[in-house]
């Protein structure tokens, strides 16, 4: 049977590589030979059965030379006689063998030849362009140079900054500030925010008040009873309701509050369309405490719009105070991701030992017992006390005097005895923490640090997901369609089937495996400037 030749084959100008790096997908059959059979052309109808892999015998002549075949990079051909089907392949060298004959060479385009005949299974999908690009949904290192970190703003936890802002005095003490009678003057125990106290504590909001408090136990013989004197946040020592001598509230759990911070969605003012640029370790948030305690959080970790965190704090000398995370890591509370704030300061006192002494030693002066009423402190301390304590939070309490007097005629001896312990110093109570410069400057709090790359890292970066997607290292279909423009897919060992030749198979197998970008529109092919938004 002599077969009459219907091979049709025409020579192209596409904007296709030889690598297969770069692919175009289609919708139909249809479109692709649309495409195709739309660019630059030279045709040759009825030739003879075109092999795959083969050489192409293309005539030419006077409009048709070898030179004008130098133009064409592609071919399709149809083997009509045989079967409908189109090959496409890529013209990898021309020759000339005379005026009237050269010889193309060619290699199957295993991609637009059978992309419609393949079936596509989950394989190790290493990268690709994601479907779902929501803000902490990919997390995997990529293991990309990110260079120098640079700070976007800081927050600050504006409650527990400044001694000016907030800061009260505790007197811790055995005993009320009215000393009258001694039996009625002992406070007791008591509970603070859960931990047991075997004194009572009292908060006074000015220097001054503070001055009169301690001049006020000296005279009456009782500074020992004072066992601190510190500075605490207001927050911390709420006073309790109806409380004549400004005692602090008790309770049995911590004080508390929320703090939020906003999150950043920008890099050194760069505003990425890639994601995964808004998490770790692209942009984080740093925790200080200022006294050299740090912890890193992620941003995509916190489940609100914000990050939030709870303030706890437990009265007790010098305070503490912690914050931690909540809604951060799937964990209502993340205690493990906190930072202790630094001690507030334990204050220096003056015990006035002289009058202490002298009180505490009123008997036996010449063989006269020195009372009260010698010291002129008598009955009227209580009702002076009580004035003084209803009236303390000013700072300036009105209408008190307090004045030690004169009424004391010692003789000699007991003027040795005065003289000396005139002469001593006053002593010093109490110490200085190593946090008490940042009290003093009003630092001691919780600073929160927004941190990223610089600019230009994340522009670098963000162009690099733009053309290769992120890693996911997950088995799955491969993402073939999903974008606007382009998907660009990598595998480790691409599991398709299809009934096509096998060597065209596994080479269609290795793109994917090397890392294949496919386009979606003819028009943008190749053009990265593109919007590649999610578009399923």
């Amino acid at each position: 049977m002599v077969i009459v030749p219907q091979t049709n084959i025409i020579l192209l100008k596409t904007p296709m590589e030889l690598s297969d790096n770069n692919q175009l997908t289609w919708s139909t059959l249809e479109e692709q030979f649309n495409y195709f059979y739309n660019l630059p052309k030279l045709s040759l109808d009825d030739a003879t059965y075109q092999r795959k892999e083969g050489v192409i015998r293309f005539p030419t002549n006077a409009t048709t030379t070898y030179e004008d075949l130098l133009q064409y990079n592609y071919c399709m051909y149809q083997n009509e006689a045989y079967d409908n089907k189109w090959f496409y392949a890529y013209i990898i060298e021309i020759n000339y063998v005379n005026d009237g004959m050269s010889t193309i060479k060619i290699e199957t385009d295993t991609w637009n030849t059978w992309w419609n005949d393949l079936t596509f299974y989950q394989s190790f999908v290493e990268r690709e362009h994601v479907n779902d690009d929501t803000i902490g949904k990919h997390t995997i290192p990529e293991g990309l140079e990110t260079g120098e970190y640079i700070c976007n703003s800081v927050d600050r936890d504006t409650t527990l900054s400044g001694y000016n802002a907030n800061m009260r005095f505790i007197v811790g003490a055995t005993t009320y500030p009215n000393m009258d009678d001694a039996k009625d003057s002992q406070c007791g125990s008591d509970i603070y925010n859960g931990i047991y106290s075997g004194v009572k504590y009292f908060r006074y909001d000015a220097t001054s008040t503070i001055d009169i408090i301690l001049e006020l136990y000296a005279k009456a013989g009782k500074i020992d009873s004072i066992t601190g004197l510190y500075m605490i946040p207001e927050w911390l020592a709420p006073l309790k309701s109806g409380t004549l001598y400004r005692e602090v509230e008790t309770s049995t759990t911590p004080q508390q509050y929320q703090f939020n911070t906003a999150k950043i969605n920008t890099l050194d003012t760069y505003s990425p369309h890639n994601n995964k640029l808004k998490t770790f370790p692209f942009m984080y948030l740093t925790l200080s405490n200022n006294t050299g305690q740090t912890n890193i959080l992620h941003f995509e970790k916190f489940s609100d719009s914000n990050c939030t965190f709870l303030v706890q704090g437990c009265l007790c000398p010098s305070g503490s105070v912690r914050l931690f995370p909540i809604n951060y890591n799937g964990e209502p509370a993340n205690y493990d991701e906190g930072i202790m704030l630094g001690k507030y300061p334990i204050c220096n006192y003056t015990s006035d030992m002289y009058t202490n002494w002298l009180t505490q030693n009123s008997v036996n002066v010449l063989g006269t017992t020195l009372t009260t009423d010698d010291l002129n402190l008598g009955s009227s301390i209580s009702s002076s006390a009580i004035g003084l304590l209803t009236s303390l939070g000013s700072g300036n309490p009105a209408g008190v005097g307090l004045s030690i007097g004169s009424g004391l005629t010692g003789i000699a001896d007991s003027m040795i005895a005065k003289k000396q312990h005139n002469m001593i110093s006053p002593s010093v109570q109490g110490n200085i923490n190593s946090s008490d410069i940042n009290n003093s400057a009003g630092t001691n709090t919780f600073y929160f640090y927004k941190m990223s790359i610089k600019k230009e890292y994340a522009q670098i970066i963000d162009r690099y997901f733009d053309m290769y997607g992120y890693k996911v290292n997950a088995l799955k279909v491969p993402n073939i369609r999903g974008r606007l423009n382009w998907n660009y897919v990598k595998t480790i060992g691409c599991n398709i089937t299809g009934n096509i030749p096998q060597l065209d198979l596994e080479k269609i197998k290795s793109l994917f495996d090397n890392g294949i970008t496919l386009w979606h529109h003819t028009n943008t092919f190749l053009d990265y400037s593109q919007s590649n938004t999610i578009i399923s």
